[in-house]
This record gives structure tokens, sequence and C-alpha cells, in this order.
């Protein structure tokens, strides 16, 4: 079987989408580990799947990914599966605040990111949404499948069979039943942007996960942030 890695930009349900690889008994699941401590995984029986990896050196992540691909092949060797998650960039921005405010908590950061302290933070949220959706994900496009936090949402079960089928484990009954248990967690829990690793920022409200910046950002930071997102959203099938 392949080993996985989920790449996107933070709070695009990554962690969640993580989690549907880490209940399955096949795989050997490695959260945000860095690159060091994915290269000394001694689980050697299974494959290993990854979300969030990333060199523990800034210095070392290139334009968008945290990490440059040849060092992250060089553990993980082929066949590998490269799951991009991506959000609508509105509703993304909105989560993205609290970490990015947090002396911008989310990386990959882009070159720039000290500079752009000194906008107003939804321009900070949007610029650093763009640069990983549009740089980063530039890099691992040829070999990446899109996975849509809306679609996840909307139809966990659907997506999860549809990822069985990619990994080769249509018909293995093990599979099925704890990817079951996962799609049945995902919409019952109190918040889809809170996966059971990242209780942090936890907000009280999540009645709302898909058009909720319809809440939370204003016309005016709509019109402020568009410039910024606009190609990289048009690029995933989102019309803003």
């Amino acid at each position: 079987m392949p080993s996985v890695v989920v790449l996107g930009c933070g709070r695009s349900g990554t962690s969640i989408f993580g989690e549907l690889f880490d209940a399955l008994p096949q795989y050997s699941y490695l959260f945000e580990p860095s690159l060091s401590d994915l290269a000394a995984a001694d689980d050697l029986s299974r494959p290993l799947a990854t979300k969030g990896p990333r060199h523990h050196d800034e210095a070392r992540h290139r334009d968008g990914l945290a990490f440059a691909l040849p060092e992250l092949f060089d553990i993980l060797p082929a066949p590998r599966r490269i799951y991009w998650m991506v959000r609508h960039p509105l509703d993304c921005i909105s989560s993205l605040r609290p970490g990015i405010a947090a002396n911008w908590s989310h990386v990959p950061r882009p070159a720039n990111w000290r500079d752009l302290q000194s906008e107003p933070l939804v321009i900070q949220c949007a610029a650093h949404w763009a640069h990983i959706n549009s740089a980063g994900y530039a890099q691992i496009a040829d070999r990446a499948r899109v996975v849509r936090y809306e679609d996840v949402v909307a139809g966990p079960m659907s997506v999860a069979t549809q990822i069985l089928a990619d990994l080769g484990l249509a018909d293995d009954a093990d599979a099925a039943h704890a990817v079951a248990i996962w799609a049945a967690r995902v919409n019952d829990n109190p918040g889809i942007d809170e996966a059971a690793r990242q209780t942090h920022w936890l907000t009280t409200d999540h009645s709302v996960h898909v058009g909720r910046w319809r809440e939370n950002l204003s016309a005016a930071e709509v019109a402020a942030v568009r410039h910024l997102i606009d190609a990289p959203a048009r690029s995933f099938g989102y019309l803003l």
C-alpha cells in the first residue's frame, strides 16, 4: 500500500481528514511530525500516513511547504499518495485569525510575514491562505489529489469510500468499519475544525461550518482580501 501525506493550509480540515488514516488499522499515523521524527518512525510493519510533516528548521521550509519535497520523498519512498485539503478561502480566513494573531503561529509562513504583521489581520490571513494554496500547492499539483473541506463535511462516508478505493482497500471489511466510525464522528464532533489533537482556539459556536464567513467577515473585509485570494480560489473551483 502507498504511504500517505495530508497537506494544506491550516484550518482547512487537514486534522480531521488525517484522522481517517489514523483510524485505519493498516496504517501507522503521525500527526505533524518533524522530518527527523518521521524518519525515526519504528513501526515498519505498516505503511506510514502523516498529516502536516515539517522540517524543524524554518529556514528549510520551501515557499508554501514546511519542508523540501526531496527530503520528504527520501523518507517516504514511492508508492505514495498526497492529499491536498482545501477550504473556501473566506471560511478559512475566518478560522485562521486566532493563530495568525498569535505571532503567526501557522506554518509555513510567507517570506514577508513580519512585514505583513503591520497589515490588518484579515489581510495577513488572506496572504497566508493564498501563499500556501498557490506557491505551496504548485509544487505538488501534478501528484496531489485535492479533497475539499466542504465535501468532507457534507458526505464524510462518500469521501472515505473514495479514499479506500484509492488505497486499494475498497473490499477490506476492517477498513470499512474503521472509516464508518470516523465518518460518524465527523459531524457529531463539537466542531469539525477541532480534531482530537486540536482543542486550542476552540470556539463555542460550531453550528455552521460552511459559509460561516458571512457571519464573521464584513463586506469591507471581503473586498479588501479579494485581490489576494481570487486567483487561487478559482483554481480550486471557489467563486467569490
